[in-house]
């Protein structure tokens, strides 16, 4: 997660060092997408996460 961060933050700035500054509403755009992509490598994880606890014994319903 942080190697990612250190690129995504690397990356905008060639890009902005060789194109300029963009707009304010495409910067946005770059940084929403950025602060976004992140999440589908550690989808799994995220689904890991709301699952039940396989070493608790399940409760009688009664």
């Amino acid at each position: 997660m942080p190697l990612y961060i250190i690129f995504a933050i690397a990356g905008v700035a060639l890009l902005f060092s060789y194109t300029g500054r963009p707009p304010i509403a495409i910067e946005f755009a770059i940084y929403v997408i950025l602060g976004v992509v992140w999440v589908f490598p550690f989808k799994k994880v995220f689904m890991g996460v709301g699952q039940a606890d396989p070493d608790v014994a399940p409760s009688d319903p009664q």
